[in-house]
This record gives structure tokens, C-alpha cells and sequence, in this order.
């Protein structure tokens, strides 16, 4: 449930960073960001791939529920 929920995260990134999801964070590391237990963007670096660039750009977007990440782009900002 946590990746459905991840990937459905990373397409809406993916979509208002106009790139391609996988460049925004691979399946491979969704699925590592998905055994995390409460996990703080820091976190992500364990993740094998997930570098601190990464985790610049979408760290907190990734593990922002979607209904708030929404709420941020139609106030028109973009949460880093």
C-alpha cells in the first residue's frame, strides 16, 4: 500500500517537475523508501541511488501525503 502510494506521489512530482518518474525517484527506490518507519527526508539517503540531490529536490514531496501536496500547487507554490 505504501508504494501505490509513493508512486502516485512521484507521477504528480514527476508531472509539475515536467520530467520523466523515473528521474524522479526508480521503482527500485520507492521500494526501499517504502520500508522505512517514519521516515524524515534525511532518511532517503540510505536508500541505495538516492543521493542528497535527490532528496533536495523531492525528499519532502515524496513523503508529503498527496491531499497536501495538492493543496500546495493550487496556492501555486511548490514545496521543496
Amino acid at each position: 500500500a505504501r508504494f501505490v502510494e509513493l508512486k502516485k506521489r512521484r507521477k504528480l512530482i514527476a508531472e509539475a517537475e515536467n520530467l520523466p518518474a523515473f528521474a524522479v525517484f526508480t521503482d527500485k527506490e520507492l521500494a526501499g523508501i517504502a520500508v522505512l518507519e517514519n521516515p524524515q527526508p534525511a532518511d532517503l539517503k540510505k536508500v541505495k541511488g538516492i543521493g542528497s540531490n535527490k532528496v533536495e529536490r523531492f525528499g519532502t514531496r515524496i513523503l508529503t501525503p498527496i491531499a497536501d501536496q495538492e493543496k500546495a500547487d493550487e496556492a501555486g507554490g511548490k514545496s521543496a
